[in-house]
């Protein structure tokens, strides 16, 4: 949902107690998946909301993103950057995502929790079972005021957008008990100039227990602020981020076996700036590198000492 009042308010959300939902986004571009150097699924959509009673004039770009490997594989992140493409300014813009979680077996035994320490709402059941079954959506860029409501399903009045803009700009963290559950979490507000774009970001997870959940939601935290930085690569699965950068980068290995290895950079000039040893302990490690030098191009040589890879990584990066 995205809204700036109960009166101008676009959304997908079902307005009823039956399965039909507003429709009030025109796509503009279908899914589809496509490369990225990192992530390893990742998929896009474009779409407008023209088709909304009161359009607010926003064109949408809808990013995916989601991992396959262990630890990775129980959350998707999904980034929403919203362009005005008004003459004015908006004004109040509110954003968030919405879920509807039936997830016990047995009718009223679901209930809602929220954890604003991680900017996480979460759905679980009363029901004993031995992998109590949790379902949840995170913010994940907290810059932004970050908001949560829930509700019984089907109590919540779908079909006045009134409740909706409520739902979407009111915080309500209290607990929701017995019963199927609608819960969203929500950014802003944020105001959008003419022509001028903002991100936001969220992910959607589940997990067998709550100390798990609680893993996948800092994991996914964590991958976001990874993915969403411009990186330099330094070859295979190893980059540095973020690129830009004030003096603070990361080297990002997903693919160097574990040893040591001898990091130097180098002006414009060919002047060695830097010259430092690390250890690589796993095989998927961010390794911290402080620059200190003056605003320019600098060239990064990665080179494996004895015992590991003999191969030579070399990368470009801008100190600003």
């Amino acid at each position: 949902m995205i809204g700036t009042s109960a009166t101008s308010l676009s959304n997908n959300l079902r307005n009823n107690l039956t399965l039909q939902g507003d429709q009030d986004f025109a796509v503009t571009s279908p899914p589809r998946f496509v490369q990225h150097p990192t992530i390893p699924i990742a998929a896009e959509a474009r779409f407008t909301d023209a088709a909304a009673p009161a359009p607010l004039g926003l064109a949408v770009r809808q990013e995916v993103w989601a991992d396959n490997r262990p630890f990775n594989n129980k959350y998707i992140i999904l980034r929403y950057t919203l362009r005005n493409t008004t003459a004015q300014p908006l004004s109040n813009v509110y954003v968030g995502q919405c879920a509807y979680w039936d997830v016990g077996i047995q009718t009223l035994t679901d209930s809602v929790r929220y954890l604003a320490a991680q900017y996480l709402s979460y759905a679980t059941t009363s029901e004993a079972q031995p992998d109590k079954p949790h379902a949840a959506i995170a913010a994940l860029t907290t810059q932004y005021g970050v908001q949560a409501f829930a509700a019984r399903a089907d109590d919540f009045r779908y079909d006045l957008r009134t409740n909706k803009f409520d739902a979407l700009s009111s915080p309500d963290s209290s607990f929701v008990n017995k019963g199927d559950v609608m819960h969203l979490v929500s950014q802003g507000p944020f105001t959008l100039a003419a022509g001028d774009s903002i991100t936001v970001a969220f992910a959607m997870m589940a997990a067998g227990s709550l100390s798990e959940l609680k893993q996948q939601a800092s994991q996914a935290a964590v991958q976001y602020g990874y993915w969403s930085q411009p990186q330099a690569p330094l070859a295979g699965n190893n980059w540095v981020y973020p690129n830009p950068s004030a003096g603070q980068f990361y080297i990002r290995n997903e693919s160097l076996r574990p040893g040591a290895y001898q990091l130097e950079v180098f002006d414009s000039q060919g002047i060695k700036v830097l010259s430092q040893k690390i250890d690589v302990q796993s095989s998927i490690s961010d390794t911290p590198l402080t620059l200190t030098a003056a605003p320019g191009i600098y060239l990064i040589r990665l080179r494996g000492q004895e015992g590991s890879t003999g191969s030579r990584l070399t990368t470009k990066i801008l100190l600003r």
